[in-house]
């Protein structure tokens, strides 16, 4: 079922289709949200070095409106050893059929940079990034 729904995302030009909020406390994000974020799970499972959050049945959290969650246990974030290749995020936003009930699960989260929420038909993201060679977006 999962590859035949991410071969009609595809096709339907919805190629981003999550993203990964980064806590320092990912018990308590977790918290009696364990229906939309599933369990903490170490990674790797050997000599684990983070935390992340799974749905038991391996989806994305709502499928995709909400973050996944990971939780690198104090560890500095891993943008910090990427090479610089110029690309700038300038504007993330998320369609989705109850935009309220997602802006509010964001709040409660307190997410910094959460995608813009609008109302549309149905789930679908938005980037635009800047490049060396121009803006370009991702959908």
């Amino acid at each position: 079922m999962i590859r035949e729904r991410s071969g009609f995302d595809w096709e339907e030009g919805r190629r981003l289709r999550g993203w990964v909020a980064r806590t320092d406390a990912i018990d308590a994000v977790i918290a009696g949200r364990e229906g939309i974020f599933g369990e903490k799970v170490p990674l790797p499972a050997v000599n684990s070095s983070f935390d992340f959050a799974i749905p038991v049945d391996g989806s994305l959290p709502l499928d995709g409106a909400a973050p996944s969650i990971i939780d690198r246990r104090g560890k500095p974030r891993s943008m910090a050893t990427m090479a610089d290749l110029g690309a700038r995020l300038r504007f993330f936003s998320l369609e989705h059929p109850d935009p309220d009930a997602i802006a509010v699960l964001y709040r409660e989260l307190d997410i910094h940079r959460a995608p813009a929420v609008v109302r549309g038909r149905k789930l679908r993201y938005r980037a635009q990034i800047e490049t060396t060679t121009g803006l370009r977006e991702l959908t």
